[in-house]
């Protein structure tokens, strides 16, 4: 094979790759954990939202769904924190999930 020849197919070779790596998403892990503590004390599983509001403060993002019966809020504290995704069924926590580390908007 002539030089030229190979090195173009290298290059082609490389852009390809570097493509799919800026293409494909990793989708995130989620981790269930049973509580999770805020600056108010410690969060678990079966609290009242309105614990849970009292405890960690407004959420960063509440998604209602089921007809308003479940609804998941999300804690974002900052960088040296999880992400906590707080899912509540009729108003009692269902499920407590860790993600990456938060970030600061």
């Amino acid at each position: 094979m002539r030089p030229k020849l190979r090195k173009l197919i290298a290059g082609a070779t490389m852009l390809g790759s570097l493509w799919l790596m800026t293409t494909v998403a990793v989708p995130q892990t989620l981790d269930d954990v049973p509580s999770f503590r805020c600056d108010g004390g410690t969060v678990t599983v079966g609290d009242r939202q309105y614990d849970v509001r009292r405890t960690c403060g407004e959420p960063e993002k509440i998604t209602v769904s089921g007809g308003g019966t479940v609804e998941e809020w999300v804690y974002n504290f900052g960088p040296t924190t999880f992400i906590y995704y707080v899912t509540f069924k009729n108003g009692r926590l269902d499920r407590i999930q860790a993600g990456e580390y938060g970030f600061e908007e």
